[in-house]
């Protein structure tokens, strides 16, 4: 079972958790299990060092906040002892959507926070 051990202080763009009792495998499906629930796609990389993100870019410029766009750099780091070191970084602003569009980027960024605090096996 995944227990949250700490959270580095917060970064702007940038939110770190460290896990205890995990499973290597186990751990890396879950999280991406986890974001492809929310609608979020592995667009490079692997399950544990890649880039997701949900909507779509072009659609976003074009339509502004009415359509929704979020990209996210994931990686996870495990050292052998069954802990794990978990790291979201944000990877858009939401500028393309205007004032709204900024404030929605940071509303799905406290929501992921909160999601990966609550996280357990």
């Amino acid at each position: 079972m995944a227990v949250l051990v700490k959270r580095d202080p917060d970064v702007k763009n940038q939110k770190t958790f460290y896990y205890s009792e995990v499973e290597q495998e186990e751990f890396t499906q879950q999280v991406h299990q986890l974001l492809a629930n929310r609608g979020y796609q592995l667009i490079q990389g692997d399950k544990s060092n890649g880039t997701y993100e949900k909507g779509n870019r072009i659609l976003r410029i074009l339509l502004g906040a009415f359509y929704k766009y979020f990209k996210l750099q994931l990686y996870i780091e495990f050292n052998g002892q069954n802990e794990a070191k978990l790291q979201l970084i944000k990877a858009t602003s939401g500028f393309s959507g205007g004032a709204i569009g900024v404030s929605q980027v940071k509303k799905e960024f406290t929501n992921l926070e909160q999601l990966f605090t609550q996280l357990k096996n």
